[in-house]
């Protein structure tokens, strides 16, 4: 026995992707407008791994010296050094800062929840 379902309705799918749209375009904004100052501060973490960054942008060496490095070694443990290049190449474009170090995380945390 056949059954026929209802023809799909083109105009209340585009609207429902339109709204979930839009939907998604403001909650990211209101979570990047909060970024640079929550948390307030610049925690030892934040800064440890903003300071290689930065010196990996300017000589290519970590704090201690090495060059390119697989893992950055901070304060007994050692720091993921994707995030770190990234974060690089942001403050080669922008210069170091707090915000723009808070911002790629943000967007990085975005794209996660998206994937």
């Amino acid at each position: 026995m056949k059954t026929f379902s209802k023809p799909r309705n083109h105009s209340s799918h585009f609207t429902l992707t339109t709204t979930l749209a839009l939907v998604t375009c403001f909650g990211a904004f209101v979570y990047f407008a909060g970024v640079p100052n929550h948390p307030p501060g610049f925690y030892i973490d934040e800064s440890s791994i903003a300071y290689n960054a930065y010196l990996v942008s300017e000589t290519a060496r970590d704090e201690h010296g090495q060059r390119l490095r697989l893992y950055f070694r901070a304060f007994g443990d050692y720091k993921n050094p994707t995030y770190i290049y990234l974060r690089a190449g942001l403050f080669k474009l922008t210069g170091p800062g707090i915000t723009g170090a808070r911002l790629l995380s943000a967007a990085l945390g975005l794209a996660a929840g998206g994937s």
